[in-house]
Protein backbone atom coordinates (compact mmCIF):
# COMPACT_ATOMS: atom_id res chain seq x y z
CA UNK A 1 0.00 0.00 0.00
CA UNK A 2 2.95 2.17 0.20
CA UNK A 3 3.09 3.12 3.93
CA UNK A 4 6.67 4.01 4.55
CA UNK A 5 6.36 7.35 2.95
CA UNK A 6 4.13 10.79 3.13
CA UNK A 7 2.43 9.71 6.09
CA UNK A 8 0.55 12.07 7.75
CA UNK A 9 0.96 11.70 11.58
CA UNK A 10 -2.81 12.63 13.31
CA UNK A 11 -1.67 11.70 17.14
CA UNK A 12 -3.89 13.40 19.75
CA UNK A 13 -3.01 14.00 23.65
CA UNK A 14 -5.98 13.45 24.59
CA UNK A 15 -5.44 9.19 24.92
CA UNK A 16 -8.31 6.83 25.55
CA UNK A 17 -7.80 3.75 28.12
CA UNK A 18 -5.67 1.16 26.43
CA UNK A 19 -7.33 -1.84 25.84
CA UNK A 20 -5.80 -5.36 25.14
CA UNK A 21 -4.81 -6.88 22.07
CA UNK A 22 -3.73 -10.18 23.04
CA UNK A 23 -4.62 -13.01 21.10
CA UNK A 24 -5.41 -10.79 17.89
CA UNK A 25 -2.91 -11.51 15.63
CA UNK A 26 -4.38 -13.71 13.50
CA UNK A 27 -2.44 -12.66 9.94
CA UNK A 28 -5.23 -12.00 8.05
CA UNK A 29 -5.36 -10.04 4.72
CA UNK A 30 -7.35 -9.28 1.96
CA UNK A 31 -7.45 -7.77 -1.14
CA UNK A 32 -10.17 -6.44 -3.24
CA UNK A 33 -13.18 -4.69 -2.77
CA UNK A 34 -15.16 -6.10 0.01
CA UNK A 35 -19.08 -5.48 -0.24
CA UNK A 36 -20.41 -2.00 0.86
CA UNK A 37 -21.97 -3.67 4.86
CA UNK A 38 -18.26 -5.23 5.01
CA UNK A 39 -16.84 -4.87 8.42
CA UNK A 40 -13.90 -6.64 9.52
CA UNK A 41 -12.53 -7.72 12.73
CA UNK A 42 -14.28 -9.33 15.96
CA UNK A 43 -16.98 -7.68 17.77
CA UNK A 44 -16.63 -6.89 21.68
CA UNK A 45 -19.83 -5.12 22.08
CA UNK A 46 -22.35 -3.38 19.92
CA UNK A 47 -25.07 -0.75 20.68
CA UNK A 48 -27.83 1.13 19.00
CA UNK A 49 -29.05 4.78 20.46
CA UNK A 50 -31.28 6.11 18.10
CA UNK A 51 -30.39 6.23 14.67
CA UNK A 52 -26.39 5.70 15.87
CA UNK A 53 -24.90 2.34 15.55
CA UNK A 54 -21.59 2.33 17.65
CA UNK A 55 -19.75 -0.72 17.92
CA UNK A 56 -16.22 -1.61 19.38
CA UNK A 57 -14.10 -4.30 17.48
CA UNK A 58 -10.64 -5.63 17.45
CA UNK A 59 -8.62 -6.23 14.46
CA UNK A 60 -5.33 -8.87 14.36
CA UNK A 61 -2.19 -7.75 11.86
CA UNK A 62 -4.36 -6.79 8.62
CA UNK A 63 -4.58 -5.27 5.28
CA UNK A 64 -7.33 -4.64 4.15
CA UNK A 65 -7.86 -3.21 0.30
CA UNK A 66 -9.85 -1.07 -1.48
CA UNK A 67 -13.72 -0.80 0.03
CA UNK A 68 -16.33 1.42 0.55
CA UNK A 69 -19.52 1.50 3.04
CA UNK A 70 -23.00 2.66 2.43
CA UNK A 71 -22.86 5.01 5.37
CA UNK A 72 -20.41 7.34 6.89
CA UNK A 73 -18.61 6.75 10.13
CA UNK A 74 -16.77 8.20 12.61
CA UNK A 75 -13.89 5.76 14.06
CA UNK A 76 -11.69 6.13 16.92
CA UNK A 77 -8.54 4.82 17.53
CA UNK A 78 -8.68 2.99 21.29
CA UNK A 79 -5.26 0.56 20.77
CA UNK A 80 -2.52 0.24 18.30
CA UNK A 81 -2.03 2.01 15.42
CA UNK A 82 -3.89 2.48 11.91
CA UNK A 83 -2.01 3.29 8.55
CA UNK A 84 -4.76 4.15 5.98
CA UNK A 85 -5.46 5.83 2.66
CA UNK A 86 -8.51 8.07 2.46
CA UNK A 87 -9.28 10.56 -0.30
CA UNK A 88 -5.37 10.63 -2.02
CA UNK A 89 -4.06 11.12 1.70
CA UNK A 90 -2.00 8.70 3.63
CA UNK A 91 -2.86 8.83 7.66
CA UNK A 92 -0.85 7.31 10.94
CA UNK A 93 -3.71 6.58 13.53
CA UNK A 94 -2.41 6.45 17.11
CA UNK A 95 -4.75 5.97 20.14
CA UNK A 96 -7.22 8.67 20.88
CA UNK A 97 -6.90 9.14 17.28
CA UNK A 98 -10.36 10.22 15.35
CA UNK A 99 -10.77 9.20 11.59
CA UNK A 100 -13.84 9.77 9.24
CA UNK A 101 -14.89 7.69 6.52
CA UNK A 102 -17.49 8.78 4.32
CA UNK A 103 -20.32 7.08 2.70
CA UNK A 104 -19.15 5.28 -0.62
CA UNK A 105 -15.65 6.83 -0.67
CA UNK A 106 -12.89 3.80 -1.37
CA UNK A 107 -10.06 3.38 1.10
CA UNK A 108 -7.78 0.75 2.41
CA UNK A 109 -5.84 -0.15 5.48
CA UNK A 110 -3.39 -1.60 7.71
CA UNK A 111 -2.73 -2.43 11.09
CA UNK A 112 -0.23 -5.30 13.36
CA UNK A 113 -3.52 -5.45 15.51
CA UNK A 114 -5.69 -2.41 16.63
CA UNK A 115 -8.88 -1.97 18.84
CA UNK A 116 -11.22 0.75 17.17
CA UNK A 117 -14.45 2.68 18.35
CA UNK A 118 -16.87 2.34 15.34
CA UNK A 119 -19.64 5.41 15.26
CA UNK A 120 -22.06 4.32 12.27
CA UNK A 121 -23.59 8.36 11.16
CA UNK A 122 -27.33 8.32 10.53
CA UNK A 123 -27.76 9.08 6.55
CA UNK A 124 -29.68 12.27 7.18
CA UNK A 125 -26.19 13.66 9.29
CA UNK A 126 -24.01 12.30 7.26
CA UNK A 127 -23.97 15.21 4.68
CA UNK A 128 -22.55 17.25 7.34
CA UNK A 129 -19.33 16.10 7.20
CA UNK A 130 -18.92 16.30 3.07
CA UNK A 131 -17.42 19.45 2.79
CA UNK A 132 -14.17 18.76 5.37
CA UNK A 133 -12.65 16.33 7.18
CA UNK A 134 -14.02 16.30 10.32
CA UNK A 135 -11.66 14.69 12.78
CA UNK A 136 -9.83 18.22 12.83
CA UNK A 137 -12.91 20.24 14.29
CA UNK A 138 -13.95 17.25 16.64
CA UNK A 139 -12.80 17.59 20.34
CA UNK A 140 -11.45 14.30 21.10
CA UNK A 141 -13.16 14.77 24.71
CA UNK A 142 -16.37 14.33 23.32
CA UNK A 143 -15.28 10.67 21.80
CA UNK A 144 -14.12 10.01 24.90
CA UNK A 145 -17.35 10.76 26.58
CA UNK A 146 -19.08 9.11 24.16
CA UNK A 147 -17.20 5.66 24.66
CA UNK A 148 -17.63 6.15 28.29
CA UNK A 149 -21.51 6.27 27.95
CA UNK A 150 -21.52 3.38 25.26
CA UNK A 151 -19.55 1.07 28.04
CA UNK A 152 -22.60 2.49 30.85
CA UNK A 153 -25.47 0.43 31.28
CA UNK A 154 -28.09 2.69 32.13
CA UNK A 155 -31.09 4.11 30.34
CA UNK A 156 -29.43 7.71 30.77
CA UNK A 157 -26.62 6.25 29.05
CA UNK A 158 -29.06 5.65 25.62
CA UNK A 159 -30.15 9.45 25.94
CA UNK A 160 -26.40 10.45 26.97
CA UNK A 161 -24.55 8.77 23.95
CA UNK A 162 -27.47 10.14 21.43
CA UNK A 163 -27.17 13.61 22.64
CA UNK A 164 -23.06 13.41 22.23
CA UNK A 165 -23.43 12.10 18.72
CA UNK A 166 -25.70 14.45 17.65
CA UNK A 167 -23.39 17.13 19.50
CA UNK A 168 -20.47 15.83 16.95
CA UNK A 169 -22.25 16.39 14.02
CA UNK A 170 -24.37 19.77 15.23
CA UNK A 171 -23.65 22.62 12.48
CA UNK A 172 -23.09 26.17 13.17
CA UNK A 173 -27.01 27.62 14.65
CA UNK A 174 -27.51 30.95 15.96
CA UNK A 175 -26.81 31.33 19.70
CA UNK A 176 -29.01 32.73 22.38
CA UNK A 177 -28.14 34.98 24.69
CA UNK A 178 -29.96 33.76 27.24
CA UNK A 179 -31.31 30.05 28.01
CA UNK A 180 -34.31 29.99 25.08
CA UNK A 181 -37.55 28.77 26.62
CA UNK A 182 -37.42 24.91 24.98
CA UNK A 183 -34.34 24.22 26.56
CA UNK A 184 -35.75 25.09 30.01
CA UNK A 185 -39.06 22.85 28.52
CA UNK A 186 -36.85 19.79 28.09
CA UNK A 187 -35.59 20.21 31.11
CA UNK A 188 -39.00 20.60 32.65
CA UNK A 189 -39.85 17.34 30.71
CA UNK A 190 -37.33 15.16 31.97
CA UNK A 191 -37.89 16.04 35.61
CA UNK A 192 -41.46 15.08 35.08
CA UNK A 193 -40.35 11.58 33.53
CA UNK A 194 -37.27 11.73 34.33
CA UNK A 195 -37.91 7.36 35.80
CA UNK A 196 -38.44 6.76 31.97
CA UNK A 197 -36.17 5.98 29.26
CA UNK A 198 -36.25 9.15 27.34
CA UNK A 199 -34.73 9.22 23.52
CA UNK A 200 -33.05 12.77 22.35
CA UNK A 201 -35.07 12.45 19.18
CA UNK A 202 -38.21 12.53 20.61
CA UNK A 203 -36.94 15.00 23.09
CA UNK A 204 -36.03 17.44 20.58
CA UNK A 205 -39.17 16.76 18.74
CA UNK A 206 -41.33 17.34 22.02
CA UNK A 207 -39.55 21.10 21.96
CA UNK A 208 -39.76 21.44 18.59
CA UNK A 209 -35.32 21.85 17.52
CA UNK A 210 -33.18 19.88 15.97
CA UNK A 211 -31.76 16.80 18.37
CA UNK A 212 -28.01 18.27 17.41
CA UNK A 213 -29.38 22.14 18.04
CA UNK A 214 -30.44 20.24 21.76
CA UNK A 215 -27.83 18.56 22.57
CA UNK A 216 -24.85 21.66 21.86
CA UNK A 217 -27.46 24.30 23.46
CA UNK A 218 -28.39 22.18 26.30
CA UNK A 219 -24.59 21.67 26.80
CA UNK A 220 -23.70 25.11 26.44
CA UNK A 221 -26.14 26.39 29.26
CA UNK A 222 -25.64 22.95 31.56
CA UNK A 223 -22.72 22.10 31.44
CA UNK A 224 -23.17 18.57 30.33
CA UNK A 225 -25.37 16.50 28.20
CA UNK A 226 -28.88 15.72 28.42
CA UNK A 227 -28.48 12.02 29.40
CA UNK A 228 -26.18 13.04 32.17
CA UNK A 229 -29.20 15.83 33.73
CA UNK A 230 -31.16 13.06 33.74
CA UNK A 231 -28.90 10.76 35.92
CA UNK A 232 -28.46 14.17 38.14
CA UNK A 233 -31.77 14.38 38.56
CA UNK A 234 -32.33 10.69 39.40
CA UNK A 235 -29.95 10.58 41.89
CA UNK A 236 -31.62 13.67 43.09
CA UNK A 237 -34.75 12.22 43.90
CA UNK A 238 -33.41 9.01 44.46
CA UNK A 239 -31.32 10.71 47.85
CA UNK A 240 -34.70 12.19 48.74
CA UNK A 241 -36.24 8.69 49.60
CA UNK A 242 -33.09 7.37 51.13
CA UNK A 243 -34.94 9.31 54.45
CA UNK A 244 -37.38 6.74 54.42
CA UNK A 245 -35.61 3.64 56.15
CA UNK A 246 -38.41 1.36 55.30
CA UNK A 247 -37.65 1.47 51.35
CA UNK A 248 -35.48 -1.16 50.37
CA UNK A 249 -32.33 0.49 48.50
CA UNK A 250 -32.07 -1.65 45.58
CA UNK A 251 -36.23 -1.00 45.11
CA UNK A 252 -35.29 3.11 45.45
CA UNK A 253 -32.49 2.13 42.54
CA UNK A 254 -34.96 0.51 40.07
CA UNK A 255 -37.74 2.84 40.53
CA UNK A 256 -35.31 5.89 39.63
CA UNK A 257 -34.58 3.68 36.30
CA UNK A 258 -30.26 2.52 37.57
CA UNK A 259 -29.85 -1.22 36.06
CA UNK A 260 -29.34 -2.61 39.69
CA UNK A 261 -28.31 -1.20 43.27
CA UNK A 262 -24.07 -1.09 42.31
CA UNK A 263 -24.55 0.97 39.06
CA UNK A 264 -27.12 3.17 41.80
CA UNK A 265 -24.36 3.22 44.43
CA UNK A 266 -21.76 4.08 41.60
CA UNK A 267 -23.33 6.30 40.36
CA UNK A 268 -24.75 8.28 44.00
CA UNK A 269 -21.09 8.25 45.02
CA UNK A 270 -19.60 9.79 41.75
CA UNK A 271 -22.67 13.05 42.47
CA UNK A 272 -22.59 12.58 46.37
CA UNK A 273 -19.79 11.68 47.44
CA UNK A 274 -20.80 9.05 49.58
CA UNK A 275 -22.59 5.86 48.97
CA UNK A 276 -26.76 5.31 49.31
CA UNK A 277 -26.04 3.53 52.13
CA UNK A 278 -23.46 5.91 54.34
CA UNK A 279 -25.81 8.90 52.99
CA UNK A 280 -28.94 6.96 54.45
CA UNK A 281 -27.22 6.86 57.80
CA UNK A 282 -26.33 10.76 57.57
CA UNK A 283 -29.87 11.86 57.31
CA UNK A 284 -30.90 9.82 59.82
CA UNK A 285 -29.06 11.25 62.44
Amino acid sequence: MGFESSERDLRSGDRFPASPRAAMRIGTVMHGSPSPNFIAGSCVRTRQAGLFTLTERTYGSCTIGRHAHNCSSLDVVLDGVVRDRYRHRERVATPGTLLFYGADVKHEWQSDGVVIFHIMLPQTESRLFENEDPESRIAPAIAHRLYQEFRARDDASSLAVESLGYEMVAQSQPIERGEPKWCRVARSIMHDLSERSIRLEWLASEVGVHPGHLARTFRRFHGCTPGEYLRRVRVTRAAMRLRDPDLPIATIAADAGFSDQAHFSREFRTHVGTTPSSYRRTVAG
